[in-house]
């Protein structure tokens, strides 16, 4: 099942568990049978994971502080955040460690909904599961409340692996526009991250991991000026702009960090999807407003800081 706008995708469920309960990948088989997109691949690494990685510190002579500061536990934490930034939505899955129980947490501080799904009757009741947005006793239960629940529209982006998402992060930081611009046939303000440099190749690759098209190459001719290198730009704009300045601002420098903050205040005002239908639209037509896009963002990141 996909969405019935192409635009637009399915959310994207992380699976909170233990690596020692065997419905988690039975869990994550259901969800994707039914076309959304499903993060549990923690659970590969192994029941004993935790086990031989205490025996691992301990024969280093490491204490449980010192562990957490090392190479492993570090790119595991962050590794594990990423995903859990990325997700649109959490469920925990009965029984799990104090870990699961931090991650749910994490996300519901996100204020993305997160779920709890029981093994059976609780011995006893937990009044702070109240922070979770429901409590479900059955998989076809689980299913029906997200199903219910009310997601906001969820752009389709294409797979994100972290190292590539890192790699971005430092790019755009440096180099990257991250603004709003008015559609005429919306009479609304929309999301834009633009990119505009003289390395073909840096463009291409951040085109590629955002999922769009690149252009170029571009020569400005300016008075006086000689051997001008051409230059090359992608966009990406509407809600899937919006999604991926979401995903990228926790590793964002606080200046950067502030610029999205106020540009996703106004996330509601686009509505996505509608036109103005009583004009035609034709495929020279959609090129030639790509292409007008493409070299005025090229022209913009020329002055945008």
């Amino acid at each position: 099942m996909s969405h019935p706008n192409k635009y637009l995708g399915m959310p994207c469920i992380y699976v909170i568990g233990s690596l020692r309960n065997p419905k988690i990948p039975e869990l994550a088989e259901k969800l994707r049978a039914l076309g959304y997109t499903v993060f549990d691949d923690w659970f590969a690494s192994g029941p004993q994971t935790d086990f031989y990685w205490k025996e691992y510190t301990k024969k280093r002579g490491q204490s449980y502080k010192e562990a957490l500061e090392d190479h492993h536990a570090k790119h595991v934490f962050e590794f594990d955040k990423f995903h859990l930034n990325l997700a649109d939505l959490g469920v925990l899955v009965l029984p799990a460690g104090r870990s699961g129980h931090l991650e749910l947490g994490f996300m519901a501080g996100l204020k993305k909904p997160t779920f709890v799904l029981y093994d059976g009757h609780p011995k006893r009741h937990d009044i702070m599961t109240s922070f979770a947005s429901g409590i479900v006793f059955s998989i076809d239960e689980l299913i029906t409340k997200i199903q219910e629940y009310n997601l906001p529209k969820i752009p389709k982006l294409p797979k994100i692996h972290f190292a590539d998402a890192m790699w971005l992060v430092g790019l755009l930081e440096g180099e990257g526009c991250f603004t709003t611009f008015q559609l005429k046939q919306h009479r609304k303000f929309t999301f834009k991250i633009s990119l505009a440099m003289t390395d073909s190749d840096v463009v291409i690759r951040a085109a590629k991991i955002l999922g769009v098209n690149y252009y170029g190459p571009y020569t400005y001719k300016r008075p006086g000026m000689k051997n001008i290198k051409p230059i090359w730009s992608t966009y990406v704009s509407g809600l899937k702009a919006a999604k991926w300045m979401e995903i990228l601002k926790p590793y964002m420098g606080k200046r950067r960090q502030g610029r999205i903050s106020e540009l996703l205040k106004n996330w509601d005002v686009y509505d996505y999807g509608k036109r103005d239908l009583s004009k035609p639209v034709t495929p020279r037509t959609i090129r030639n407003r790509k292409l007008r896009e493409a070299k005025n963002a090229a022209l913009q990141n020329l002055h945008c800081c």
